[in-house]
């Protein structure tokens, strides 16, 4: 006669089950190196701490995500907020600061220049012409000095000086309409170093200016 098996005491015995879920939100490498992490912590028993990937640097919804999930389970134990070792690779990537505005070259006057030793003088010059950007006003200077002062050619210092005289703003880097007004063939190369000269071409672009 087939033995009856005794019932276990053990199947009255206390069963604690405890079941969460929760949602993420990231790409798919950082989604499954999350379940990689959560699968290893519970095939632990559900204690210890819960390392972090290093796959998850940017995706800081998931860890708040994981956060919640763990925080809600007493088996769990994690150190996310102590250890910053595990967390350091976890960043937030902040807008890139703004970049500072470039100091503004500037450079010595030219002294021995006078702006007012001929007919017309330079204000009363580049009043006939009303130039409104600084292509403009280069050309209308460099023609004045062309001219009137008899300058054939002039550099940097020549076209800062006269800015500072008619109080007009400086660009931040005054060579930089020199350079593009000669890849416009409106300045010329001189031939002392450093040194330009308005051409025909950059005179009939002052013709309209001027009425002429």
């Amino acid at each position: 006669m087939a033995k009856q098996i005794p019932k276990s005491s053990s199947s009255n015995a206390r069963v604690k089950v405890r079941v969460f879920e929760f949602e993420m939100d990231g790409s798919d490498d950082s989604i499954q190196d999350t379940m990689k992490t959560l699968a290893a912590a519970f095939s632990k028993g559900g204690t210890g701490t819960v390392p972090v990937t290093r796959r998850i640097r940017s995706d800081a919804a998931v860890v708040h995500q994981i956060d919640e999930a763990i925080d809600s389970s007493d088996e769990l134990e994690t150190d996310f907020a102590e250890d910053e070792h595990m967390i350091e690779d976890v960043v937030v990537r902040s807008a890139s600061s703004p970049k500072k505005p470039r100091k503004a070259k500037t450079y010595e006057i030219l002294n021995d220049i006078r702006f007012d030793s001929v007919s017309p003088t330079l204000p009363e010059f580049v009043a006939g012409f009303s130039p409104k950007n600084d292509f403009k006003k280069y050309l209308v200077i460099a023609l004045w000095y062309k001219d009137h002062l008899k300058l054939a050619e002039i550099n940097v210092r020549h076209w800062y000086t006269a800015f500072k005289y008619l109080k007009w703003t400086l660009p931040n880097d005054p060579d930089t309409p020199i350079r593009n007004l000669r890849a416009l063939d409106k300045l010329s190369k001189g031939k002392e170093g450093g040194h330009s000269f308005i051409n025909h071409i950059g005179e009939k672009d002052l013709e309209a200016l001027s009425g002429g």
